[in-house]
């Protein structure tokens, strides 16, 4: 029984702390950096790149609805193992909060 509580305990300082991370990445993390430092992403724009800003702009537009609406499914996924007492499903959600970052954070930094 120890080791269950152990075990529920250290799940919850892992999630606490990957909300934790998350929260900072949102609030001083800026994954299009490199767009913004090209010109794409601020007022103004390089001469003659109004067409690739478009092009970029409703991209990222395009690539935040997919990625919000797998975040919503997943969530809502998880929250519905937990609902009928399914045995992994905090491990489902913590494997997903951690690709949820993978996707939002570290994969645009390797990018730019």
């Amino acid at each position: 029984m120890t080791h269950t509580i152990n075990h529920h305990k250290r799940t919850l300082l892992i999630a606490a702390a990957a909300l934790a991370v998350l929260a900072l990445l949102l609030v001083f993390g800026d994954p299009m950096h490199a767009l913004k430092v090209a010109g794409f992403g601020s007022d103004k724009t390089p001469e003659g790149a109004g067409g690739l800003k478009k092009l970029v702009d409703e991209l990222v537009g395009s690539i935040k609805w997919v990625i919000f609406t797998c975040i919503t499914l997943a969530i809502s996924v998880g929250g519905t193992l937990m609902l009928f007492g399914h045995s992994r499903a905090q491990d489902h959600l913590i494997r997903v909060g951690a690709g949820i970052v993978v996707v939002l954070f570290l994969a645009p930094a390797t990018l730019a």
